[in-house]
């Protein structure tokens, strides 16, 4: 019984409370009605503060989510101006980081002029991130009912690393920036992990 207490986080009781319960429960009548009472009320109180303590985590985790999927879908739009402000003062930044942000802004500026709806793939990336990060409504209104969603993000974190690294060099793209786009997925996957895991310790608690 004191284990039970200890494991669900129940406050202490005092010794004397702990040998009532054990010797009401061998026992019928009003003593053991108002231990039993207490003990389930005291169980229902420590398992309520947890779930609450469980589902701030996860809103707070999905929450994140969407904010980065929001900002990374945003970024993709304003490029050409983001590319004029990261290269005002080219002289400041690493030569390898300012001569792979000159050719990026070269061949976005001559793409543009030449063949502008080739931006719409830009503007298609952006919506996508907005698409994904409303999906993620789903589990922050009900997290368990709408856990794949969490866990689909998982899938897709994961296998946007192997994206980064197993594709991007076929397109020019330096490794030190596949790093650059690998890290940003393995933060959402944690993130997402985090959220998964207390997602399921959340079922468990609802169970009991």
């Amino acid at each position: 019984m004191r284990i039970l207490f200890q494991k669900l986080q129940i406050p202490r009781l005092p010794k004397i409370a702990f040998t009532t319960i054990l010797t009401a429960q061998s026992n019928t009548g009003p003593t053991h009605n108002s231990v039993t009472s207490y003990v389930k009320s005291a169980l229902m109180s420590s398992l309520t503060g947890r779930e609450a303590q469980l589902r701030q985590k996860i809103k707070l985790t999905i929450i994140v989510t969407i904010i980065g999927l929001l900002l990374n879908g945003i970024s993709a739009l304003p490029l050409r101006a983001e590319l004029n402000i990261l290269l005002s003062n080219p002289d400041v930044l690493p030569k390898f980081l300012r001569d792979w942000w000159i050719y990026v802004n070269t061949g976005v500026h001559e793409t543009s002029s030449k063949y502008n709806f080739m931006r719409y793939g830009f503007d298609w990336l952006g919506f996508a991130h907005l698409l994904i990060a409303i999906a993620f409504i789903g589990p922050l209104k009900d997290p368990v009912k709408n856990e794949w969603v969490v866990q689909w993000g998982m899938i897709a974190s994961a296998l946007s690393v192997l994206m980064a690294f197993g594709w991007e060099w076929r397109r020019g793209i330096p490794l030190w920036w596949s790093c650059i786009d690998a890290s940003v997925a393995i933060a959402a996957f944690v993130i997402l992990w985090l959220c998964n895991k207390w997602i399921q310790e959340l079922k468990r608690t609802a169970i009991t």
